[in-house]
């Protein structure tokens, strides 16, 4: 038996071949959208694969071989490789373990994402800028167009509250804000503080040129928007919070309506999560950007998004990032 290469994150199946390698099946963890998608996809290209096959059967030692092959093989692979291997058999382990996966909201655990440590993200973003020569408003930009992109996937067109601090983080926001309004969103901008840097006044510049609101105080009725987008603090940020964050954060900790954290809900540790005193974000959607951070560990929301689809491949495989595969030319994804 001959068994195909499998890409860390989308690749052909396996078939018997004693002259070359054919795909049996094509799958991708970007389309695990929902179980009845991916069980429909396995049983019509499977079967249909299937019976193009005159010896589809695999053995123990198969599957010891494929282990043996994948150091860094997560539960979907193995499921995967259940599946088929138990449907001659009449066995429903892989059935049973793929449909267990596929709806297992902390699928991401066993996918082998990295999560970046706060000197890691750093290092990060500091080699895209001295050895890459990416400038900051260059990648701000891009972020905060997956960020927009992202939320437009997600909620429905609608007035949107987007909280920006005064550093890039805020930046990615304001970014993401006229991304928004030209989505046909009604984007509405708390900048409670302003950032002299030259960048941020020319961000802030271009969101009154398109008719976008600046608010310096967190309204009372935080109900007349569709969602909340949270751009505080990025992963630079240091506990505990200050004035006058902490009061927005108290306020937002105790709203219905959903929040959508860029890369570090406001607050958290970049490392630790959320506080173990005081008030707590707890988004209903969270983006990272570039890598999931730690924090993203203790994330309970509905949604984690990446996004900043602008990592070169070399630097990926040197921080050993193990992303995903971004879907065509989507800037985002769903983890």
């Amino acid at each position: 038996m001959r068994v195909a290469t499998f890409p860390d994150r989308g690749g052909y199946g396996f078939c018997r071949s004693s002259s070359s390698l054919k795909p049996a099946i094509r799958y991708n963890n970007n389309y695990l959208e929902s179980e009845m998608h991916l069980m429909s996809r396995f049983e019509c290209e499977y079967e249909a694969n299937l019976e193009k096959s005159a010896n589809f059967n695999f053995t123990v030692q198969d599957v010891l071989s494929f282990v043996g092959l994948h150091a860094q093989i997560d539960l979907f692979h193995i499921a995967f490789f259940l599946r088929m291997w138990s449907a001659r058999s009449g066995l429903v382990i892989g059935h049973l373990l793929l449909r267990k996966i596929a709806t297992d909201p902390k699928r991401m655990t066993s996918t082998g994402v990295k999560y970046l440590t706060q000197v890691e993200a750093i290092s990060v973003d500091q080699e895209l800028f001295n050895e890459y020569k990416f400038s900051v408003d260059q990648l701000m930009e891009l972020a905060g167009l997956s960020c927009a992109e992202a939320f437009s996937s997600r909620y429905s067109k609608g007035k949107v509250l987007v909280i920006s601090g005064p550093g890039n983080n805020g930046g990615d926001g304001l970014v993401c804000a006229r991304h928004l309004k030209l989505f046909g969103y009604d984007p509405v901008v708390l900048y409670p503080k302003h950032s002299k840097s030259e960048l941020m006044e020319r961000l802030v510049i271009q969101c009154n040129g398109m008719g976008i609101i600046f608010l310096e105080q967190l309204p009372s009725n935080l109900s007349q928007y569709i969602g909340i987008v949270d751009a505080l603090f990025g992963f630079s940020f240091r506990p505990p919070t200050r004035p006058p964050f902490d009061a927005i954060i108290a306020t937002l900790s105790q709203t219905t309506v959903p929040i959508f954290s860029i890369d570090i809900p406001s607050g958290w540790d970049v490392e630790g999560g959320p506080p173990t005193e005081g008030s707590a974000l707890r988004p209903d959607a969270l983006i990272s950007l570039t890598a999931p951070k730690l924090c993203a560990k203790y994330f309970r929301g509905k949604a984690h998004f990446l996004g900043g689809r602008f990592i070169p491949p070399n630097m990926a495989s040197k921080y050993d990032l193990n992303l995903p595969l971004y879907e065509g030319t989507s800037s985002f994804l769903q983890l």
